[in-house]
């Protein structure tokens, strides 16, 4: 019976170790498959080239132009897309609708961002249109800190896709966040900033 044993400990230990070895070389090769799909996703032509027609790479291009991204990408999100400045001539403002998300479309700043922050001023018109992306029921409404509806501000739930509503109101410093009733609790909702 001892011989069994001993015999078993091996085989667990023997499979441990293969688990083990397994988990490594797939945790290296999956860092490596991140990093071709990285490399190929920002290589725009496919080839190793850096624009100038010689084939060669020099090296410096591929950190810089991410670097560069990140940047503009932190511009769109970051405190100039919720600066009131940025926010003083905006009059219409239109979203995309999916069951997960509002996603910004115009004015620029909020442009592909999810759930954007609206920045209005108290007192202001605006119209906020959006549009229908994946023929599920949306509405928007716009609520206040008590997850209220302000002074009757809502569309109808609609399901057609590519169909558009719009929301005409006045800024109030009641508003706090724009919703999706039906898909609320899956984190549709954006906040409102409002300024005087």
């Amino acid at each position: 019976m001892e011989r069994t044993d001993s015999i078993a400990r091996r085989r667990a230990l023997a499979l441990a170790g293969s688990l083990t070895t397994t988990a490594l070389v797939a945790g290296c090769l999956g860092d490596d498959e991140a990093a071709t799909t990285t490399d190929e996703s920002s290589n725009d032509g496919g080839s190793d080239s850096d624009g100038d027609g010689s084939g060669e790479n020099d090296g410096e291009s591929e950190g810089d132009d991410d670097t560069e991204r990140d940047d503009t990408d932190d511009e769109k999100t970051g405190s100039e897309s919720t600066s009131p400045d940025a926010w003083a001539d905006v009059e219409e403002i239109r979203l995309s609708a999916t069951t997960s998300r509002f996603k910004g479309v115009e004015p620029a700043l909020i442009e592909g961002q999810e759930n954007p922050t609206l920045v209005l001023t108290e007192g202001q018109e605006y119209v906020i249109t959006w549009e229908n992306e994946d023929g599920q029921s949306h509405n928007l409404e716009l609520w206040d800190e008590n997850e209220r509806i302000v002074d009757g501000h809502s569309t109808e739930v609609m399901a057609e896709k590519n169909e558009t509503r719009s929301l005409e109101f006045e800024a109030t410093a009641a508003m706090t966040e724009y919703v999706c009733r039906i898909h609320v609790d899956w984190g549709k909702r954006g906040d409102i900033e409002v300024v005087t």
